[in-house]
């Protein structure tokens, strides 16, 4: 049997990607999340021109947008690009890259540990999204009953195996389970918000292990898409952020996403089940 083809639209992003102007809007965003206006003022076309090339940047899901208000606030989606360089770039070049940075990181010297440490009081907004080709109902079974199953082995907080569960309803716990038998663990969040199928938010704490402490307030939202399901993550951060927090949040949002998916249009492929308790 063939492998299953891949649902990013390589062809759209490498368009989005052709025209100088949309990569500097991308470079833009990556900085941080702007108004439309914001980026109008940075070039001399016309906001209607503007507003055109963030037209297929979005097209092509390089672009999330959220509203407040009366402004459009447009967010960088790095999601595509990541999967083209996992399919095109990393699996050709990783060996040669891994050398090239080393050297690059001898030469330069490290971060000394003042500099890595470094807290200042702000908030920060990430925000991520992947189109799964399954249905909500499908999807919502995979982050709540099947999470355990599909969790990225790298973010948990414990070294010993341990698995990830997720009680979907009003003051349910997202929490590691570590599996000693002696009810150790490590809570992450609290679901303070839940419409099973389309909606989940939660509220947790960000230690300073991985870039606090802060507080979290995250919010998935589950969207029908033609035979699909377009996810989004979108989470708030509030307190004492080291400088690379947002970007290793991001980064690592995107990850637990690229997991997600391939998880959940498996199980769209089996015969339904009751969701893990």
């Amino acid at each position: 049997m063939p492998p299953k083809p891949e649902h990013t639209d390589t062809d759209g992003v490498f368009r989005a990607l052709a025209h100088p102007i949309r990569r500097r809007l991308l470079d833009l965003l990556r900085q941080r999340p702007r108004t439309t206006g914001e980026l109008a003022e940075q070039f001399e076309i016309s906001r209607y021109g503007v507003m055109k090339h963030l037209a297929v940047l979005d097209e092509a899901h390089l672009l999330l947008v959220t509203r407040r208000g009366r402004e459009r606030w447009n967010h960088l989606n790095p999601v595509p690009v990541a999967e083209i360089h996992r399919r095109y770039v990393s699996r050709i070049a990783e060996s040669a890259s891994g050398l090239l940075l080393g050297l690059r990181t001898s030469l330069e010297g490290e971060t000394t540990m003042t500099e890595s440490v470094k807290t200042a009081f702000a908030v920060a907004e990430v925000v991520s999204e992947v189109k799964v080709a399954a249905p909500p109902a499908r999807v919502w079974d995979a982050i709540t009953g099947g999470i355990g199953d599909w969790w990225p082995a790298g973010f948990y907080s414990s070294p010993r195996p341990s698995r990830m569960v997720l009680e979907p309803r009003l003051g349910g716990r997202v929490y590691e389970d570590w599996g000693t038998g002696d009810a150790s663990g490590l809570l992450w969040y609290t679901v303070i918000g839940i419409e099973p199928g389309r909606e989940l938010r939660l509220s947790g704490e960000l230690s300073p292990d991985w870039g606090g402490p802060a507080r979290l307030s995250t919010r998935w939202t589950l969207t029908p898409e033609g035979d699909g399901t377009i996810v989004r993550l979108q989470e708030v951060l509030s307190g004492r952020l080291a400088p690379e927090t947002q970007a290793n949040m991001t980064r690592g949002w995107d990850t637990i996403l690229g997991h997600l998916r391939p998880f959940a249009e498996a199980a769209a492929a089996q015969p339904r089940t009751a969701p893990k308790a």
